[in-house]
């Protein structure tokens, strides 16, 4: 069963109001910034997922976020955020997306790496990016959003150690 969240609808102030990580104006995608125009909207809702028996599902598809992967391997990684509204968003790589780009530049509470085992079950979550710099108790919140699933399996913690707090998690 799809769980009920209604996906706020922002406007371009407040969603890009964060002047500590990206300018108001601008929005990093992969290596290039593209400049945000009055009329453009960005869908920061495209990775969204929720949990399901373990397995991460977009909100917008209703499809596994390992859908049109290869199945010969064994783990797939990818890349997580935890918004500001507890929201997660995730993605397993087929480009260069990096966690601003799941937050879409926004602060977030948490941001990290996600292992996915060959049935797509997360089992294992690291506290590991490099835009975000988050601190390992930021994963207790989204081990709870996938307890809260109904999910109970191990999953494994690799705390990563940051060097410095470069931008700053809410």
């Amino acid at each position: 069963m799809l769980p009920d969240y209604e996906f706020p609808m922002e406007d371009k102030e407040d969603a890009f109001h964060s002047p500590d990580i990206y300018s108001p104006d601008f929005y990093r995608m992969g290596d290039a910034y593209y400049e945000i125009e009055e009329h453009c909207v960005i869908d920061k809702n495209e990775y969204a997922v929720f949990i399901h028996n373990g397995i991460p599902y977009y909100y917008k598809t209703l499809l596994p976020i390992t859908d049109g992967l290869p199945t010969d391997s064994k783990h797939r990684k990818g890349i997580f955020v935890l918004d500001r509204k507890n929201l997660l968003h995730m993605y397993v790589p087929r480009s260069g997306l990096h966690h601003s780009d799941l937050a879409v530049g926004e602060p977030v509470k948490c941001a990290g790496e996600v292992l996915l085992n060959k049935n797509g079950e997360i089992t294992q979550l690291s506290n590991k990016s490099g835009h975000y710099l988050p601190g390992s108790e930021c994963l207790d919140r989204v081990v709870d959003i996938i307890e809260d699933s109904g999910y109970y399996k191990p999953i494994k913690l690799s705390i990563h150690k940051q060097k410095s707090a470069r931008r700053a998690t809410i």
